[in-house]
């Protein structure tokens, strides 16, 4: 019976973690992705985190999201 459980368990988790492995991306062109990341940066406003994370969306974030179709 443990061998019975064990076995549909592993095989289901199989299944769960392959069903992610897809070729078709969600993500489109005309939908770019942003990253808005909240948080509290030494209790600084206007941190250094929040131009790095503009940074971010200009330039890396904007050639993957462009990238994907």
């Amino acid at each position: 019976m443990k061998k019975r459980l064990f076995s549909l368990l592993l095989v289901s988790a199989l299944v769960f973690t392959l069903s992610g492995c897809g070729e078709k991306s969600l993500l489109r062109e005309s939908d770019p992705v942003t990253l808005n990341f909240w948080h509290v940066y030494g209790e600084q406003s206007g941190s250094p985190m929040d131009l790095l994370v503009q940074e971010f969306n200009r330039t890396v974030g904007q050639k993957k999201a462009s990238g994907y179709r």
